[in-house]
């Protein structure tokens, strides 16, 4: 019992915490796709309105009268020019899925029993004989299934969501790590020296691994679930069969979804247990745990690699299956049918994954327990340790010859372990960034293709065209107006009627696809009327999603993730000081405490500075890329969404207004990074008290507790300036 109090220290349940909300804002914000908390949540009630009103016209098994109706209001609104609701198209293609079911399950036990007929397939003794009667099998305890109609976007969205795992592994990864930390205090000559001590202990350790992922695995789960329970509802669900999900149909097993739910969640709590046995076994063997550390994510990035790179047509596509980040994506592996086997011996693809896995983890943990009685605190010197030593007195003697803000900054990223917390950050960023993004409707693609093409610095042709389209309506509109007159006296004929007034309705349309180039030349001419400034012809569709009201939960969750990157790092650095004694020395330096006390600020803002410009470019490069940001040397006021601030709320500002009407777009992004900057020089500051205020006082609670403090001051503050 004490070694497990031992290991739940306050960093460690502080660090579960903080990753179990990281979880549930990451998994919010893949939801978004550029809306808002509340259009998602009008979304879904839409989605179920158009179900309940669906099941009130007709049956409820009557998929493919559904399809019909909701096929049919999808196509009048194509003809009246309108773009059809993500509900309704997102409800057609449920409705293709469900109507074409049974038939699909039926269709492939109809092909199995064909194939056994077949003289190709007739060897009782051969893989694909058999791979087919275990087909028909599996999809015959499916063959009875009835398939509902319900919104079940709350139980799709949680099973599709893959983070949870990685965060699960990272939070195994930390506690495993402080398993440990004998082997750096000194404790591990005194374990070792106990008697049976040394087996006892890792049993423990083993035990706790495996109490530890299952506690961990629901934990996370269920606040998951509870997130997407609040964002799409929960209404009649937990019954329905699992595989009226469409990416579920290759899921063999007859159940509803609340049983698929907790089947995921004991799974996957195997699969962490086992994955923490893994990599406890390796801590126990190798003496370094650095090393182990080091070698796991490099093998991760080689695994990463492997699977994004490799298709599944290669000759070498068993290392993309037999892939940690595959076995990683836990209900695809349980959803997706695939057979694998030898002749007469056919299994399920994810039976035997978990098994090869579980085989794996006891001979990995049997050799563990027997190496952790056998490995002594001090080991042979072999030839590579010497080098490494060689290596490690060299570089001593190069870094000792650095000036001293590089040792510091040396000091942060190296020896307070800050290169895994920029790793993670940037890993992160990249998620943030590349996900959530919308997607646009075609009549939108097909402004921004106008934009491109006749917008910019110079409009005029466009805005001709548009005039000239205005003055044929107006022309016909009075044409027509004379001709009802002459119509009504039977001087015009039906024809000739009927010909003006398709004519009016084509410009009309005409019209009204350009209405937003219309509305776009409107506010310019205004602005330039209003302020003397000239403005260009550019979509605000893409800048609206970067630094817009759409971007503004992207944009405080990277202020958020920039400020709690720069606390970690550069709090340990203060911790580190007093730690290893280091204030002590300082304190007797001849160049005196205020010099070396301002060389170690001074690498803590460069640090902090460095870190918030990388962001912002990986920030700034990933969005230009996703949706094409051009003319960035356009005015600012070019945006309508910018220019909506002049005269309102902070645009009344004379500075701010200052900053609008004179700052091109690539002007104003320098201008957001510079705020970022300061933003992350006040952090810093208060990462150095806290620091030093936590190693002094003994408190390690301190710094998460401010650092949680200062990150949601920071993104409050963010927030409030919406501009910025």
């Amino acid at each position: 019992m004490q070694e497990y109090k031992r290991i739940l220290t306050k960093k460690l349940i502080i660090t579960v915490i903080l990753c179990m909300l990281l979880n549930i804002a990451l998994f919010l914000y893949g939801q978004l796709e550029g809306r808002n908390i509340n259009d998602v949540i009008s979304d879904s009630r839409q989605y179920s309105d158009l179900i309940s009103r669906l099941k009130t016209q007709r049956e409820e098994s009557d998929f493919e009268g559904m399809f019909e109706d909701v096929t049919q209001i999808i196509k009048q609104d194509k003809e009246d020019g309108k773009e059809s609701s993500a509900s309704l198209v997102r409800l057609r293609k449920k409705l293709k899925y469900l109507s074409g079911f049974t038939s699909q399950v039926n269709e492939c036990l109809q092909q199995a029993e064909q194939m056994r007929g077949k003289k190709l397939f007739s060897n009782k003794k051969s893989y694909s004989y058999n791979n087919i009667l275990k087909t028909a099998e599996d999809y015959s305890r499916i063959a009875d299934v009835k398939v509902v109609l319900v919104n079940d976007m709350c139980i799709e969205k949680t099973i599709e969501y893959k983070y949870t795992y990685y965060l699960l592994a990272v939070c195994m990864i930390v506690m495993i790590y402080e398993c440990f930390k004998e082997r750096d205090n000194g404790m591990w000559q005194i374990v070792h020296s106990s008697k049976s001590g040394r087996m006892i202990l890792a049993l423990k350790r083993f035990i706790f691994v495996w109490i530890y992922a299952f506690v961990l695995t629901f934990i996370y789960f269920v606040s998951t679930v509870i997130a997407s329970v609040l964002l799409y509802g929960v209404s009649g669900i937990w019954k329905a069969p699992v595989q009226s999900i469409e990416t579920m149909s290759g899921f063999t097993i007859k159940c509803n979804m609340a049983a698929y739910m907790c089947l995921l969640c004991l799974i996957a709590s195997f699969v962490l247990a086992m994955f923490g046995s893994i990599i406890l076994a390796l801590f126990t063997v190798i003496r370094n745990r650095n090393v182990v550390l080091i070698g796991s994510v490099i093998f991760a990035g080689a695994e990463y690699l492997l699977y994004k790179n490799i298709s599944l047509q290669s000759r070498i596509s068993f290392l993309r299956v037999v892939n940690i980040i595959n076995f990683f994506d836990i209900n695809t592996l349980l959803s997706k049918y695939a057979n694998w086997g030898f002749k007469t011996f056919v299994v399920s693809s994810k039976v035997l994954i978990i098994t090869g896995m579980a085989v794996v983890t006891i001979i990995m943990s049997v050799a563990a327990l027997i190496k952790s009685v056998t490995l002594r605190p001090f080991g042979a010197q072999n030839v590579l340790k010497k080098l490494f030593d060689k290596a490690g007195e060299l570089y001593q003697r190069i870094f000792a010859l650095y000036p001293p803000v590089i040792k510091e900054m040396h000091k942060l990223i190296f020896t307070g372990k800050g290169f895994f917390v920029i790793a993670i950050g940037l890993v992160l960023t990249l998620y943030i960034c590349g996900s959530g993004k919308m997607v646009f409707s075609e009549s939108q693609k097909e402004y921004d293709n106008i934009y491109i093409q006749k917008g910019g610095e110079d409009y005029s042709q466009l805005k001709s065209e548009i005039d000239e389209l205005n003055s044929r309506y107006d022309s016909i509109q009075k044409q027509l107006k004379d001709m009802q007159e002459a119509y009504k006296n039977r001087e015009v004929s039906d024809d000739e009627f009927l010909y003006a007034v398709n004519a009016a309705q084509t410009l009309k349309y005409a019209i009204q696809n350009k209405e937003e180039l219309i509305n776009k030349i409107d506010y310019l001419a205004n602005i330039e009327n209003q302020y003397n400034k000239k403005g260009w012809l550019i979509s605000d569709r893409g800048y609206e999603q970067f630094f817009g009201k759409y971007g503004r939960l992207r944009e405080c969750v990277l202020v958020g993730l920039m400020a709690a990157i720069i606390f970690i790092v550069v709090s340990r650095g203060a911790e580190i000081r007093y730690s290893t004694g280091m204030n002590i020395i300082e304190n007797t330096s001849a160049e005196g405490r205020k010099k070396l006390a301002l060389k170690r600020d001074f690498a803590a803002i460069i640090f902090s500075a460095a870190v918030v410009l990388i962001l912002s470019i990986v920030d700034l490069g990933f969005v230009s890329r996703m949706y094409n940001l051009t003319y960035k040397n356009a005015p600012l006021v070019s945006l309508s969404f910018i220019g909506d601030y002049l005269g309102k709320g902070i645009g009344r500002n004379a500075v701010i207004q200052k900053i609008i009407l004179s700052s091109s777009i690539a002007g104003f992004l320098i201008i957001r990074i510079v705020l970022r900057i300061i933003t992350g020089f006040v952090v810093t500051a208060a990462a150095l008290l806290s620091g030093t205020f936590a190693a002094r006082k003994k408190n390690a609670a301190v710094v998460p507790i401010v650092m949680a403090v200062v990150v949601l001051i920071t993104v409050f503050i963010f927030n409030g300036l919406a501009i910025f």
